[in-house]
């Protein structure tokens, strides 16, 4: 038998297994394969706030790495201080803050209902005045950051990865596309 024949059988072995166990593996992440909770009824508002949180450029964005399971399931195992219910709790406080359903609005309208919450929520003087129930998008936005920057595009294609980092150096020239650095730290405090 040639390599090729091995790795598509390997290949189509792991694809039959995981379809056995119910899993299913969204493309550009390491945790995707954990599967998500069939009660996930707030998907498409996360994939939207997905992208508006890390849109897509030339790199696949948030919603792109399928961070929106990430962040389910990061509830559900009480990541950050979130509970299984934030996402549903936030979803209807969201409904009421845009006075419609948050999906039936244009990008544009949703893109700037998000960016006033986002400054209201992170102003303590405006934030006092909001309902906790809004205050859970400090939440959720932390876990599509983590989710994003914990998948493999985000954390070998939008960082630069240093496993140890060299020596200090005060004055560096700047490139023209600058990327901020990985490295396995990052991930010590969710173990």
């Amino acid at each position: 038998m040639t390599d090729s024949t091995n790795s598509s059988r390997r290949q189509f072995m792991a694809g039959a297994l995981m379809a056995a166990a119910g899993l299913t593996v969204a493309p550009h992440t390491i945790w995707a394969a954990t599967p998500v909770s069939a009660a996930f009824d707030h998907k498409a508002m996360l994939d939207c706030l997905c992208d508006i949180v890390i849109p897509a450029t030339d790199t696949p964005g948030a919603k792109g790495v399928n961070a929106s399971a990430f962040v389910m399931k990061a509830a559900e195992h009480a990541l950050k201080g979130a509970q299984k219910s934030d996402v549903d709790t936030f979803a209807v406080a969201l409904k009421n803050y845009a006075g419609a359903d948050f999906l039936s609005f244009k990008a544009e309208r949703q893109f700037s209902l998000i960016e006033k919450l986002d400054a209201q929520v992170y102003d303590r003087a405006a934030s006092a005045s909001l309902p906790p129930a809004l205050m859970l998008w400090q939440k959720i936005k932390s876990l599509i950051l983590v989710a994003y920057y914990t998948s493999e595009v985000g954390a070998s294609k939008e960082l630069k990865y240093l496993l140890i980092p060299g020596q200090f150096k005060p004055d560096v020239p700047l490139s023209e596309e600058p990327k901020a650095w990985s490295n396995d730290w990052t991930g010590v405090k969710y173990e």
